[in-house]
């Protein structure tokens, strides 16, 4: 039970950062140049105790889907959020996931971005 709150509040600090988020617009565009890219913010690795942030990019708003697995496919943040048009931060506070490899997946209106990081 006490890993399901530590999950649990790994899920709505992600939430929380997510909804504070939009900086910019960018210009309107049509479906077949819709975009959505992620990078981190620094490194792609943190200590144990930490925080990792990712920016997200979109030239459109829509609803997406998160999801944080390790390597073994194990899933530790699975979460839907509005991703509005220009950039997005995302804050991943890894205080309660174990070192490892782990794999974060953004799913948005047919896009999807993909990125990996350690938590040593």
């Amino acid at each position: 039970m006490k890993t399901f709150a530590k999950i649990l509040s790994l899920v709505l600090l992600v939430i929380t950062t997510f909804a504070a988020a939009p900086v910019t617009k960018a210009a309107s565009h049509s479906d077949d140049e819709r975009t959505l890219q992620m990078r981190f913010l620094g490194r792609d690795y943190v200590t144990a105790g930490s925080a990792l942030t990712a920016e997200l990019t979109s030239t459109f708003d829509a609803t997406a889907e998160l999801t944080v697995e390790n390597s073994t496919g194990k899933r530790f943040v699975e979460t839907q959020f509005e991703v509005n048009e220009g950039f997005n931060l995302v804050k991943f506070n890894v205080a309660e996931i174990p070192a490892g490899i782990y794999f974060v997946k953004v799913k948005s209106d047919g896009k999807v971005q993909h990125l990996s990081f350690v938590v040593r």
